[in-house]
């Protein structure tokens, strides 16, 4: 029975540090929630134009992170 109640106490405490920290990132960006309430049908035609993604760009992106990654070994080795 003791170890529910030590389960509950740590899911609030969890709860309450992950709220402070939410509150704590909103303070120091500025975000506004209200501008997600007043405009999140854009946001929603936002995320579905992303998918399918373009995925022409990717060459490009693989290829720089393969140079980063053999840089990264060779500073390592």
């Amino acid at each position: 029975m003791k170890s529910m109640n030590r389960m509950k106490v740590i899911r609030r405490i969890t709860t309450l540090v992950m709220l402070f920290i939410i509150i704590f990132c909103f303070a120091v960006t500025g975000f506004d929630m209200n501008v997600i309430i007043n405009r999140g049908s854009q946001a929603v035609l936002f995320i579905k134009r992303m998918f399918p993604p373009d995925t022409g760009y990717c060459g490009k992106v693989i290829e720089h992170l393969l140079r980063l990654c053999r840089c990264q070994l060779r500073v390592h080795l």
